[in-house]
């Protein structure tokens, strides 16, 4: 998963359409997820994105919902703006452990192809 980790920063570490999730320094990510953040000028909402990767054949999860806003804690008065702008905008890419190099070029190139258009 770190090989995996490293081809997303190789392919899609320079696109400004999307944010890697950061590992702070003096830290260590274990590799669980690969996450990104769609930035304020990709237009599409992040459930059309994955739809249209979804079209691609390349299957994405939303990250966690924040749980404030989860039926058991929600309270309308309460609210965390970059916590729902993170659910709202997060998408965890393909991370499992036998995914080839094209397999992961191929899935950045979607993407990239996906949020360039129509931004």
């Amino acid at each position: 998963r770190k090989r995996i980790a490293a081809l997303y920063e190789k392919y899609i570490g320079e696109c400004r359409l999307v944010k890697l999730q950061e590992v702070p320094e003096g830290f260590e990510s274990v590799y669980w997820m690969n996450n990104v953040i769609l930035q304020p000028q990709v237009k599409k909402e992040r459930d059309q994105v994955m739809k249209e990767m979804e079209d691609k054949n390349i299957e994405m999860r939303p990250v966690f919902y924040p749980m404030h806003i989860m039926p058991p804690f929600y309270d309308e008065n309460i609210n965390f703006p970059n916590a729902e702008r993170l659910g709202a905008r997060g998408i965890s890419l393909p991370s499992h452990a036998l995914l080839t190099d094209e397999d992961v070029k191929y899935v950045c190139d979607s993407l990239i192809e996906i949020i360039s258009s129509d931004r």
